[in-house]
């Protein structure tokens, strides 16, 4: 079964959680000494940095800290091939339908 992220449906979980944190933006929290979170991918672990920036610019590492796993709805990844195929066929019986009374009312 794959993983279901925003209006996708992904092979794998693996694929499901690179697209869901590629996806976020950093969080940053403006103040005197302002505070910057991002997401980024360590290997094959995705992980959450967070840095502290001083009014002068510079910045201190706070914590790099594993990201959460969501936890994502399960789908399955040939359902929306599957229902387009469906969807195909329809349109083609619907074509083939009017090509035949088309045939037969020009044969009279």
């Amino acid at each position: 079964m794959g993983a279901f992220v925003g209006n996708v449906c992904y092979s794998t979980s693996a694929q499901a959680l690179d697209a869901y944190y590629s996806s976020k933006a950093p969080a940053y929290t403006a103040g005197e000494v302002s505070y910057l979170a991002y997401p980024y991918k360590d290997g094959a672990t995705w992980k959450i940095q967070r840095v502290s920036v001083a009014a002068d610019g510079t910045e201190t590492m706070l914590a790099a800290i594993t990201a959460p796993d969501p936890g994502f709805p399960s789908c399955d990844p040939a359902e929306s091939f599957l229902d387009g195929m469906a969807i195909g066929w329809m349109i083609a019986a619907a074509m083939i339908m009017a090509y035949a009374i088309r045939h037969l009312w020009e044969s009279r």
